[in-house]
């Protein structure tokens, strides 16, 4: 004959209490466990390029500049603060940025504003300051300028500059 449900119940609950009784005479002793973790300053920098395009020093560049614009995408972490530094290029001569095609140099500079007032370099004072991050990516802006009226030869001029994000 089989037993009831109800005293297999009772039999188990009977059975638990007991072992249950058994470890409350057991000692014990508790210890606290510190859990930290730091979260660091961190900037990750993108550059795309800055291409002016065909420079005419005869008819359209002779009296009137040719710009050109490209974005900088700067990623921190949130809360830090964050200055961007443009390097004076590969061709810097006389504190002039230079494109260069073989022997020959073509003028150029580097702005913060759109106004093109606001030199962009790599000392304190011409670098721009970035407010502490929200930790969404910025989309900045580099407004560049070839003067006009520059005597040069045809030819692809190029320059490298270093963009370094400070922070």
């Amino acid at each position: 004959m089989r037993p009831a449900r109800g005293v297999l119940t009772v039999l188990a609950l009977a059975v638990g209490a007991a072992l249950g009784s058994a470890s409350t005479g057991a000692q014990s002793t508790e210890a606290g466990l510190l859990v930290s973790a730091t979260v660091t300053r961190s900037c990750q920098l993108e550059a795309g390029p800055l291409t002016f395009g065909s420079y005419d020093p005869v008819s359209n560049n002779a009296t009137i500049p040719l710009d050109g614009e490209t974005i900088l995408t700067v990623t921190c972490t949130k809360g830090t603060p964050a200055a961007i530094a443009l390097g004076n290029g590969a061709n810097e001569s006389g504190g002039v940025r230079f494109m260069k095609s073989g022997g020959d140099s073509l003028g150029y500079a580097l702005f913060q504003d759109a106004a093109r007032g606001q030199p962009w370099g790599d000392q304190t004072g011409n670098m721009l300051t970035l407010a502490p991050s929200n930790g969404d990516p910025q989309s900045i802006y580099v407004y560049g300028r070839i003067p006009p009226n520059q005597d040069v030869p045809i030819g692809s001029y190029t320059d490298s500059i270093v963009a370094t994000v400070h922070f």
